[in-house]
């Protein structure tokens, strides 16, 4: 079965999403309910509005502005942790002879099986979490002549890419140590801390950047040629992001293909 089928793929899938609805019904809920806390809290500071000409105060108690930052950092690590744990789960059903004897005989190929993992444990977190993501109440400070979309997304596109390439080496590192729990733990941190450090400090958020003088190295220059606008930061961290995830989803493939009962 070398071709790729969508019935095939479909059914795999349906498979899938059966073996993965507890991470669903978990996350689901844990981060629904905190986005109605959220609103919630929200509705109750109006409450606490207070115009007098122009000036708008907020009269709202001490514990209530506590609780409502203590929400929303739940909401953060909540979304972050969503779209880094299901990954781990990519090659779960390796993990022991009788479920990998279960994933080998299913009749289906070796990509619509990847691709239906793929789509259940890493493609569905991603786009939930960034689903919940803008839903969520986030304080952000409104930027000149900007959009409310352009400015979340200006004040959070440097985590969103991040998260995004974390998930994908998380999902790299159980599919090449889906046996050995350490090996994979160490790998994954390592990973994500090696990325997180390179695109922090290389494409970074430093709009009208001034180039240092006497700037000769062509490095330099191209990201002193980035950090100039706005919208050549948002381009370099995507292609950024892409790129780690394509490399990460190709080598998950290609491993992917080599697993069997002996490895």
């Amino acid at each position: 079965m070398k071709n790729f089928d969508f019935k095939r793929f479909g059914q795999v899938l349906k498979n899938d999403l059966c073996e993965a609805r507890l991470h669903y019904i978990t996350w689901g809920c844990a981060l629904l309910a905190t986005l109605i806390v959220a609103y919630t809290l929200l509705i109750i500071k109006h409450n606490y509005l207070y115009t007098d000409g122009d000036v708008t105060r907020l009269l709202a108690p001490v514990w209530l502005n506590t609780i409502d930052e203590i929400t929303r950092v739940i909401g953060t690590v909540l979304l972050v942790g969503c779209a880094l744990w299901v990954p781990t789960s990519m090659t779960a059903n390796f993990a022991t002879r009788g479920r990998c004897i279960a994933a080998l005989s299913l009749p289906a190929s070796t990509g619509e099986k990847f691709a239906s993992r793929l789509v259940v444990f890493w493609l569905a977190p991603i786009l939930f979490s960034l689903l919940m993501f803008w839903l969520m109440p986030f304080a952000n400070e409104a930027l000149p002549d900007t959009t409310p979309f352009v400015s979340r997304w200006r004040a959070n596109r440097l985590p969103i890419n991040l998260t995004l390439c974390a998930s994908a080496i998380v999902m790299l590192a159980g599919t090449l140590a889906h046996k050995h729990v350490m090996l994979k733990l160490l790998l994954t941190i390592t990973g994500i801390v090696i990325f997180i450090s390179l695109m922090a400090l290389l494409f970074g958020d430093q709009a009208g950047h001034t180039p240092t003088e006497h700037t000769y190295n062509w490095l330099d220059r191209f990201f002193d040629y980035i950090h100039a606008e706005q919208y050549r930061i948002s381009i370099a961290q995507l292609t950024a992001s892409g790129v780690v995830a394509t490399i990460c989803l190709l080598v998950s493939y290609f491993r992917y293909k080599r697993l069997t009962l002996k490895r």
